[in-house]
């Protein structure tokens, strides 16, 4: 009646009303001989662009799952839904799930309970908190006496002024239609390399005398966000401010609401600001740009800040318009950050692995160094899932018998590859996909987080000259490592 959303939990599951709906295809073949699954992003020993995750779309949910909310409302449709896909090499693990009942955080705490569980270890599973009511409604709300305003209630687009931001976002929209959904994966060094870089120029703007009274620090994450975010500017060559969300969890960040030491699963991210001048983040050091990111991030995060930001929420009404902020030629940058969740390390299928049956050295040699090669991958959406055992080195034969020294560099190649696979079941690659796509979604990265191998991924919708830039970037900073590992002798 009074158009909230109400959850309903069975009093007992049955066949007819599962607590997850499950569904499983089953491939006798390997992965690579799959027509999409074959194209899943790997890690690779450089900086590379690959498939974004829309060619994936089917991968992750059976063919009849819900595609939307009302889909769910109109059903009798559990909330979560469970898709695997298995090969003969590979295991594709989907989980179809609505941002009602949680987010990242949630769902990091759904595999690791899960893996816990799996390994026999289910009394540390912990109790969930917060299940039965929203624990933020008396947040932000008239009896919450607001402490501060908010930091950046004098930029807040209101009014006209919002109607002419809304007005030249769709007018980009009609422009420029075209986006690109890409995934980027970022090598160890790479990303090192560009924290370095940052670190360095913050040293020099302290000896300067333009630095802060804290000592120099940004993340990984606010060096990659502004790496982005002058890559994006770069591409498009334009004057225009920029306006950057940066989403964030706000779980533990309240300790006057959230209990010490207590499991919550809901969706607690709410957004901090950062907005920025074209010249600010096309000709300031990447190190400055980070640490706006890492400032706001700290400024907009306390206490008194979130319930002031919870209270502009409310003040939009339910289902209503979200507050905005910047400038009214702003471009919109949104960037959200799962390194914190760690799903790489987290999730450990290993106990459900069934191992390959030994098979004869000679007849198993080409579908060792198959197996080897093909990493196993998925994603969350589709999560990927080594399920064999990884060959030994001296079980991969090289193809080129013949030939000495392509028999070397081959068998040498596949060791490398087998070496660089995660342990059976641990995962090799994950993603997120909505369901439904919309146009209004551009200028949308998400840093998916670190692989076991120190890798970073990172999933993103973004217009075509904006990867074309990005390659130029990438291609500049090889012939940099490159020439700083062969020098060229002066004259």
């Amino acid at each position: 009646d009074d158009n909230k959303l109400e959850l309903h939990v069975p009093q007992q599951f049955t066949t007819a009303r599962p607590a997850i709906r499950f569904s499983h295809d089953v491939h006798d073949f390997s992965i690579k001989e799959h027509n999409t699954a074959k194209h899943l992003p790997t890690a690779t020993d450089k900086a590379s662009v690959q498939p974004g995750v829309i060619n994936f779309y089917h991968l992750g949910a059976r063919q009849d799952a819900p595609l939307t909310l009302e889909d769910l409302l109109c059903s009798d449709e559990p909330g979560i839904s469970l898709h695997v896909v298995s090969f003969n090499d590979a295991t594709l693990v989907g989980l179809l799930f609505s941002h009602v009942l949680f987010g990242a955080a949630g769902m990091q705490a759904l595999v690791e309970a899960w893996s816990q569980v799996l390994a026999g270890r289910e009394v540390e599973v912990p109790a969930i908190h917060g299940a039965r009511k929203d624990i933020l409604d008396d947040v932000g709300v008239d009896t919450d006496p607001e402490k501060e305003p908010f930091l950046l209630d004098p930029r807040q687009l209101k009014g006209f002024r919002r109607f002419r931001f809304d007005l030249r976002f769709l007018w980009d929209i009609v422009r420029r239609p075209d986006i690109e959904s890409k995934i980027l994966c970022l090598p160890a060094d790479f990303v090192a390399g560009l924290r370095a870089r940052a670190m360095a120029d913050l040293h020099a703007m302290d000896e300067k005398g333009l630095g802060t009274e804290e000592a120099p620090f940004v993340s990984e994450g606010d060096v990659l966000t502004a790496w982005w975010t002058r890559l994006v500017c770069v591409a498009r060559g334009s004057n225009r401010p920029v306006t950057v969300l940066n989403a964030v969890d706000i779980t533990g960040r309240l300790k006057s609401v959230f209990a010490p030491g207590k499991l919550y699963v809901q969706n607690f991210a709410l957004g901090t600001w950062t907005l920025l001048s074209a010249a600010e983040v096309m000709k300031a050091p990447l190190g400055y740009v980070a640490r706006c990111f890492r400032y706001d991030i700290q400024t907009q995060t306390t206490p008194s800040q979130i319930m002031a930001f919870m209270r502009r929420l409310r003040s939009c009404g339910r289902c209503r318009t979200q507050p905005l902020f910047g400038d009214t030629n702003s471009l919109l940058i949104i960037f959200t950050n799962w390194a914190r969740c760690k799903f790489f390390d987290c999730i450990d299928f290993s106990p459900a692995v069934i191992p390959r049956v030994s098979e004869p050295v000679a007849s198993a040699a080409s579908d060792a160094s198959d197996a080897a090669a093909a990493a196993a991958t998925g994603t969350t959406g589709t999560t990927g899932v080594n399920g064999d055992i990884q060959p030994a080195a001296d079980s991969i034969t090289p193809n080129g018998a013949g030939d000495p020294e392509k028999s070397k560099a081959s068998n040498n190649a596949s060791i490398a590859e087998a070496l660089s696979r995660p342990p059976p079941g641990k995962i090799a690659y994950h993603h997120s996909l909505a369901r439904t796509r919309s146009i209004l979604s551009r200028n949308v990265f998400t840093i998916l987080g670190k692989d076991l191998n120190g890798n970073y991924w990172v999933s993103a919708l973004a217009h075509p000259e904006c990867w074309d830039q990005l390659e130029k970037e990438v291609a500049i900073s090889s012939m940099d490592e490159l020439r700083r590992l062969n020098p060229q002798p002066m004259n």
